[in-house]
């Protein structure tokens, strides 16, 4: 990047097993589609996510949500730690990416916000 240092782009979603995936698998749709499209869109971002350490993780979130120059918000599931760290992220005004594997997993008040629904088992990403 000539020198420059990447802008981040941090990523909110479930890490441990939900309705619809497995720990493992949260892991693989991070790694596999989300991360190396950010990445390698030719934008300048790194991608990291949180990866649900011991200790006080919420302090954690939420600096890494504060020096973030933009989120993507994997609402699938509807997980409660994600729609709190989406609201932080709201409250601090940065730009948000809406995600989700199911539209119905977007409630009717996020709805008129930017999103994408996704299909990580095609390994296509829809």
């Amino acid at each position: 990047m000539n020198g420059m240092q990447a802008r981040a782009c941090f990523v909110i979603m479930p890490f441990s097993t939900t309705a619809s995936c497995s720990e493992d698998q949260w892991t693989e749709i991070f790694e596999e589609l989300i991360r190396p499209a950010v990445e390698e869109a030719g934008l300048g971002y790194s991608c990291t996510r949180s990866t649900g350490t011991r200790g006080n993780m919420v302090k954690s979130i939420l600096e890494q949500l504060r020096g973030s120059d933009v989120v993507i918000a994997d609402l699938t599931d509807r997980n409660a730690n994600v729609f709190y760290e989406l609201g932080v992220l709201h409250a601090l005004a940065k730009g948000t990416i809406i995600i989700a594997q199911r539209r119905s997993d977007i409630p009717f008040d996020l709805s008129n916000y930017a999103n994408h629904e996704y299909d990580w088992e095609s390994h296509e990403g829809a």
